[in-house]
């Protein structure tokens, strides 16, 4: 199985650096998708599915911290279990460097 990887622009090292040192954010889907996210709710926004199975036990700590910070009405204990019953949470498309390796596709 092929595992999907895209990497942190520069505006999203900003934003994420801290939870994913090494600049690659492991994803669900080759392809961004369209999602209506908080403080936008008026618009679709363009994100990729980080795959929250695939992070490691501090990087999730950290995401936990973050969206905690991002969601102060929401209790962590139920931050995690939406987490663990979707098995990912949406960057924006914005924050990840879309490249692709033609070799795989020859």
């Amino acid at each position: 199985m092929k595992k999907l990887v895209r990497c942190l622009s520069q505006e999203g090292q900003a934003e994420f650096g801290h939870i994913f040192e090494d600049g690659y954010v492991p994803v669900k889907e080759f392809t961004p998708s369209y999602a209506n996210l908080e403080g936008h709710p008026e618009e679709s926004t363009r994100v990729f599915l980080v795959d929250w199975t695939r992070l490691r036990t501090e990087q999730q700590t950290r995401v936990l911290t973050y969206l905690s910070k991002k969601f102060p009405n929401a209790q962590p204990s139920e931050i995690r279990d939406r987490l663990e019953a979707d098995g990912y949470f949406p960057i924006q498309h914005k924050w990840v460097i879309e490249s692709y390796d033609l070799r795989h596709f020859i």
